[in-house]
């Protein structure tokens, strides 16, 4: 009697999604992201509408009847909502991959075939995929040397050496997650996938841009009014102190556990100085341009 081969099973991963009032872009995201859909693997998606007012929750319901939608409060931000959806997919299936995913990206049709490229070819590590910005056509989000500086894809796998990662398009395997866990809660919004990073460096996990860039994604801004001297002193902290700051005590936790106790408490401290001097500030920082200038 022949023998039957039976065919090898498709990945599983789950796709892990926040979102708060962007439902254009949240909608785009996921219509990209379906159209990447393969034989290669098969994803479930689990997403967090963050207390979005925009309709976001019922066009998506609409549209894409398979997605887990997961309702936050508004209060849960990047860090936490991307959290929430992780650990709502570790309890719902025995994933292959979790897949970050940024909603105001637009992947391409390669995105998932390349992020599982990258995972065959370097086991147990994390794939981070570039994205380029939709005006100007430059890396906007990626992975980052140990200096800080932007990684340019380069065609082939580069190893992301100490370095960190955006969040944007990352595929985390299995097993890493089993050693190393989820985003850290203690991070509201920024820092959680830098820190992911960090982590994955010091328990001797490998870190993989990808060959080409994965998707579409502009570049954002950051707030920056609490260096802003018009804003009264009050509101300066207070702005320091949101989520989408540069929350201190954040940064202080993040940089005393990878970069040392002296680092940490130097940049508390300047954060404050900066959030009550910050025309004096900005006046040095002018000063000291125009001397490398004339220099």
């Amino acid at each position: 009697m022949k023998e039957v081969c039976k065919a090898e099973p498709p990945i599983k991963a789950a796709v892990l999604m926040t979102c708060h009032n962007r439902r254009e872009k949240t909608l785009c995201c996921l219509e990209s992201l379906f159209a990447c859909r393969n034989e290669e693997v098969f994803f479930d998606v689990y997403l967090v509408d963050d207390g979005s007012n925009d309709g976001t929750s019922a066009a998506v319901r609409e549209k894409y009847k398979s997605v887990t939608l997961i309702e936050g409060d508004g209060s849960l931000f990047w860090n936490g909502g991307m959290s929430l959806a992780w650990r709502k997919a570790s309890e719902a299936g025995d994933y292959n991959h979790y897949i970050w995913l940024n909603d105001d990206v637009v992947l391409f049709e390669n995105a998932l075939s390349e992020l599982l490229r990258g995972v065959e070819t370097y086991p147990d590590s994390i794939i981070c995929g570039a994205t380029i910005d939709g005006i100007d056509r430059t890396t906007s989000y990626g992975a980052y040397t140990e200096s800080g500086q932007l990684l340019e894809p380069n065609g082939g796998f580069q190893e992301v050496d100490k370095g960190a990662i955006n969040g944007n398009i990352v595929l985390v395997s299995r097993s890493v997650f089993k050693k190393i866990g989820m985003l850290d809660s203690f991070f509201t919004h920024a820092l959680g996938d830098y820190e992911y990073a960090h982590r994955a460096h010091r328990n001797g996990v490998g870190i993989y841009l990808a060959p080409s860039s994965l998707g579409e994604c502009d570049k954002g801004t950051r707030s920056q009014k609490w260096l802003d001297a018009k804003v009264g002193l009050i509101s300066r902290f207070r702005h320091l102190y949101a989520p989408l700051g540069d929350n201190p005590n954040e940064y202080f936790y993040y940089e005393a556990r990878y970069f040392g106790l002296r680092k940490a408490i130097y940049h508390y401290f300047v954060a404050h100085v900066r959030a009550m001097f910050p025309g004096v500030f900005q006046a040095g920082i002018a000063i000291l341009s125009k001397g490398a200038r004339n220099g």
